[in-house]
């Protein structure tokens, strides 16, 4: 007879189905469908790489390339290798891929980019903003693969300080693809858990160099005010398509290394791009909440100036942060609250760059991920006209117009992750109501009060909950009523 699914169970074979139609919703283009654009992949199908190359493109195919990224991540945006120098400063190049050779500005390749602008990761599906025969193929940075890339160099002394030249381009080869966790291994020296041969001696050494140099940069930056929340990451975990499990990954060391890196990587890219002639894109972060900043230092014996100043703040974190340590860890999220977002802004030749105040940095902004995102594919064109002493590819007015584009597109994507995000945990709680769990309460307002689950990681409305509760508060609940179609979790107090 054949099997009936319990409730708990009807949702479960549906989930690519529903993260493909929320895509679709959310106004995303799934594949190639302009004829133009499919004829234009038709067309590169018989070019060569030699075809992109010119006497200007240095060959460095030989160097130790190597790129970490998610396990399941096929889009390669960018590989790195370092090498200690006489005077035992390290440095590190970055190639990020040249997405622009197979996606010119204007062809029917990239309206249809401009028209997705990211990437959309649902946890069961993803969907890249490219046709997958570049995101994947001829525009990633694959292992044993001949790319065209862009190159960033950073001589980093063992201080932190950093020197950076002007940008250019090469023909790179990956020659190691890592995932975080295999390369957490190399970094721990724990090599009996990953498969005899899997990579030679030199990874794990190109991993120390690439840690003992970034975490320099690091630490001059949260010298100099910078803010270092540790950010762990919800992760679906699948069998045959059937939600089995969220899982909280906390950051590794592999993590650590890359999310710095790319921070130094940025920065180095809007100093060439601030002093160039060119407009170029930044990204900011500035105080939401200057007066509230205010009353935090003055709560803490420090007095703020009137007026925000990112310096005066990068002064105060560092305060905090020698002081006393541990009160420090726990106001960094209060401090962040207060900053705020971060913004994508067009900065015109000349014109001073806003600060990032959780980065401590005075000028930055993002192009390592063009496979990913149009607003880095943009400066990555930018950045390309700047080296070759070109005009800008855009006016200010068209840029502004299309990072409002990219602003909204990424909204519309994270809501679409959101929305799967909260499915899986809803499918898996459903029908677990005779289940005590431990939890945390997330807001506590007029509107109710919200809790998050130890495990699974989800969140859920109390029904008749206590006025006493804050945020904050260690709980016990039971799942009272779930509906995924609707997106809520009703969750009861265990007294």
């Amino acid at each position: 007879m054949r099997h009936q699914p319990n409730r708990g169970e009807r949702a479960r074979p549906h989930l690519r189905s529903i993260a493909r139609t929320k895509t679709i919703d959310a106004g995303f283009l799934l594949g190639v469908q302009q004829p133009d654009a499919k004829a234009q992949l038709a067309e590169q199908e018989s070019l060569s790489l030699e075809a992109f190359v010119d006497p200007g493109v240095r060959d460095l195919r030989d160097l130790q390339w190597i790129s970490i990224d998610e396990r399941a991540s096929r889009e390669l945006d960018q590989i790195s290798v370092a090498e200690v120098l006489a005077d035992r400063s390290t440095r590190l190049r970055v190639a990020i891929a040249d997405v622009d050779v197979w996606v010119p500005q204007g062809s029917p390749l990239d309206q249809h980019a401009a028209r997705n602008a990211t990437s959309v990761f649902t946890g069961i599906a993803s969907y890249p903003m490219l046709p997958e025969t570049l995101a994947v193929g001829r525009a990633s940075l694959n292992e044993g693969e001949d790319r065209l890339a862009l190159v960033v160099e950073l001589i980093v002394d063992p201080d932190g300080t950093i020197q950076s030249g002007a940008p250019y381009r090469a023909v790179v080869r990956n020659q190691a693809r890592l995932d975080y966790e295999e390369a957490e291994a190399l970094l721990a020296d724990e090599t009996a858990t990953l498969p005899a041969g899997s990579f030679s001696p030199g990874v794990g050494e190109q991993l120390r160099l690439h840690e003992a140099a970034v975490l320099a940069m690091r630490d001059r930056r949260l010298t100099d005010g910078a803010l270092d929340l540790v950010r762990a990451e919800v992760r679906p975990i699948f069998d045959n398509d059937r939600i089995v499990d969220l899982v909280v990954v906390p950051p590794n060391r592999a993590r650590t290394l890359i999310e710095h890196l790319m921070v130094g990587v940025n920065a180095a890219i809007a100093r060439f791009m601030s002093s160039s002639a060119l407009p170029w894109i930044a990204r900011s972060q500035g105080p939401r909440d200057w007066h509230g900043l205010l009353e935090l230092a003055a709560a803490n014996d420090y007095a703020l100036p009137d007026k925000p100043d990112r310096a005066a703040f990068g002064r105060f974190v560092q305060h905090l942060r020698t002081s006393d340590p541990q009160s420090f860890s726990q106001l960094q999220p209060a401090i962040a609250r207060l900053l705020g977002g971060t913004e994508d802004l067009v900065i015109q030749p000349g014109e001073d760059p806003p600060p990032h105040y959780g980065l401590a940095l005075n000028g930055y902004t993002r192009a390592t991920a063009p496979i990913r995102r149009y607003a880095d594919l943009l400066a990555l064109r930018l950045l390309k006209a700047a080296i070759a002493n070109q005009p800008a590819p855009y006016s200010v007015p068209e840029l502004d117009d299309l990072i409002e584009h990219y602003r909204e597109r990424g909204r519309a994507a994270d809501a679409v992750e959101r929305d799967m995000l909260k499915l899986y945990g809803i499918v898996l709680v459903e029908g677990r109501t005779s289940e005590v769990f431990e939890a945390t309460v997330t807001t506590a307002n007029d509107y109710g009060v919200w809790a998050r689950l130890d495990h699974p990681p989800v969140e859920g409305r109390l029904v008749r909950a206590t006025a006493e509760l804050v945020r904050g508060d260690r709980i016990r609940v039971r799942v009272a009523k779930t509906n995924w179609e609707r997106g809520f979790v009703d969750l009861t107090l265990v007294l």
